[in-house]
């Protein structure tokens, strides 16, 4: 985590300063320009004065230039650029250089006077003497003002000056930037990684087997609180699955047991002393239900061992629901003629599911078994069936004991049994529907009235068969 507090620090920092360069560089083009753009205004109408006054002083093309011209152009300048640093220097037409400013040395290459220039340029020139701060090179902006009679090259050594100042301000600007960037980078990185220090000792107690560790919630809504809140729910999860998990473990442990504990007392009684023939019968008979019952409740705990996968879903087929339905019937009705339990039917024909079908059928089974089985010597069992928009709705009604409000929450839990029933059965009926049920992708509900008799309603996809 270190190592990425740092990288994540410098990667703050960097684009702070990346932008803070980008802002100063910009604002300092911006001002150059502006300067650059002023002087040049500027510095073409001094050298239009400064043609005017050898014009007005008779100076012929190729010179000399006199000294009261130059005297009357450097009253003129002096009193149009006070405070400023004015240097000049008079070209001929064929490029030689009349006269120039003391202490403003001018390149006398050809090349250099003859190559025409519309916008300022900054140029390296050699200084002799101290006018110009006792420099042996100096940058001057310079301008190149094209006459009829003369070239004049003009400098204001306070424009660059001026500039030099806000280059100065710009680098300044950028050695705060990086002293900002560095504390500014750990401090956001330190805010960001708060959360992932929260999140990575929370999953360290998990580890550990700490179900009960969560991660501490901002107030804030971002994206890093969103995702705390979700891990949250998925620990909830976790804990409540590992909880069903040892519960039903447990459970089941005991359940197992039972028939164990019976078969081991039936055989260890049968072994305590010699027995008739007629007894060791009936012992074995015992066995043997026991063992049926310990065989069915392991072919049940098998059944909700396996997890509904993908692959269980793709080997899905169509099934015709109407037909397994009324078989179910039909079979509870006939398993149970002694009784005076009668089966009402209401099925809606040619209903087809896409399902498994020895699954559907345990379905339908538990169900209408439990409503048969609670529904008392004279109740009425009624199943129906029938389309319900892109659903098929599977109902099981009984007339039977019912079941207590503070036990329909739990009905669907493996080995949960309600006191009337707890000599009857396994406890996992019920489960075992609810998983097929989720299995194909439905829905089940309970409505129960104690004394008058429960409901159970399944409801499963039944999208539209596609036209031929």
């Amino acid at each position: 985590m270190r190592v990425f507090q740092l990288k994540l620090t410098a990667w703050i920092a960097a684009g702070f300063f990346a932008l803070m360069l980008v802002v100063l560089i910009a604002f300092n083009f911006y001002a150059i320009h502006r300067i650059l753009r002023d002087a040049d205004d500027r510095m073409e109408t001094l050298s239009e004065g400064i043609m005017a006054e050898l014009a007005a002083h008779g100076t012929p093309p190729g010179g000399p230039v006199s000294p009261a011209a130059i005297a009357s152009i450097d009253g003129h300048l002096a009193f149009a650029t006070r405070h400023r640093r004015i240097g000049y220097a008079i070209v001929s037409l064929s490029y030689e250089v009349l006269y120039e400013t003391p202490g403003f040395s001018l390149p006398r290459e050809r090349a250099f006077l003859a190559r025409e220039r519309h916008r300022p340029f900054i140029v390296k020139v050699e200084s002799e003497g101290h006018d110009l701060e006792d420099a042996l090179s100096e940058w001057h902006v310079m301008f190149r003002c094209p006459g009829e009679d003369a070239i004049v090259f003009i400098s204001d050594r306070s424009e660059y000056e001026l500039v030099e100042k806000i280059l100065e301000g710009m680098g300044i600007a950028l050695g705060l930037a990086v002293l900002v960037a560095l504390p500014l980078g750990h401090l956001m990185s330190r805010k960001v990684l708060t959360s992932l220090d929260a999140i990575d000792e929370a999953v360290q107690r998990l580890r550990q087997g700490d179900l009960s560790a969560r991660i501490a919630t901002a107030h804030s809504q971002d994206e890093v609180a969103r995702l705390i809140e979700a891990l949250n729910r998925t620990f909830d999860s976790l804990q409540a699955s590992f909880e069903r998990i040892q519960r039903f473990s447990a459970d089941a442990a005991h359940e197992l047991n039972t028939p164990l504990t019976a078969l081991r007392g039936s055989i260890e009684v049968c072994l305590g002393r010699e027995r008739t023939t007629a007894e060791y019968q009936a012992v074995l008979t015992e066995c043997l239900e026991q063992i049926t019952t310990l065989s069915r409740l392991l072919k049940d705990l098998l059944l909700l061992a396996r997890p509904g996968t993908a692959e269980q879903r793709r080997l899905m087929a169509p099934v015709l629901a109407s037909e397994l339905v009324e078989q179910v019937a039909r079979q509870a009705q006939a398993a149970n003629a002694g009784s005076a339990a009668r089966v009402d039917c209401d099925i809606q024909p040619d209903i087809v599911l896409t399902g498994s079908e020895g699954l559907m059928r345990r379905l339908c089974h538990n169900l209408v078994d439990n409503a048969v089985r609670y529904s008392g010597k004279a109740g009425t069992v009624t199943i129906s069936l029938r389309r319900q928009g892109d659903t098929a709705v599977l109902e099981v009604r009984d007339q039977g004991i019912g079941i207590a409000a503070t036990d329909l929450d739990r009905i669907f839990e493996p080995f949960y049994q309600v006191e009337e029933s707890r000599s009857v059965g396994t406890g996992l009926g019920l489960a075992i529907v609810a998983w097929i049920v989720e299995l194909h992708g439905g829905a089940i509900t309970v409505e129960s009235t104690p004394g008058q008799g429960t409901l159970f309603r399944v409801t499963l996809p039944n999208p539209p068969l596609p036209s031929a």
